[in-house]
């Protein structure tokens, strides 16, 4: 799925932080995204966890490719449908 967000454990990996801990971040709102339609799965805004890498001094450069082609503000809410975080179980 190329929809501006990844899985959380690909976050999970890219941050160096456990699979718990992206849960946890997303439900308290420090990463964006929304829930997959169907699997109810967390999906994480791409650019949500460039923010976090930003923030904390880490080495993001090489992850522009996550970025993508398109523009970020149009895919922002394209995770799960727009569900966002306020649409958690």
């Amino acid at each position: 799925m190329n929809d501006g967000c990844i899985s959380t454990r690909e976050a999970g990996k890219i941050l160096g932080i456990a699979l718990s801990t992206v849960s946890r971040y997303f439900d308290q709102g420090i990463l964006t995204g929304g829930h997959h339609p169907i699997t109810h799965y967390r999906r994480i805004n791409k650019e949500s966890v460039i923010a976090l890498m930003k923030k904390y001094g880490m080495k993001w450069e090489e992850l522009i490719e996550l970025q993508g082609n398109s523009d970020s503000r149009e895919k922002t809410d394209t995770c799960g449908q727009g569900a966002g975080n306020e649409g958690k179980q």
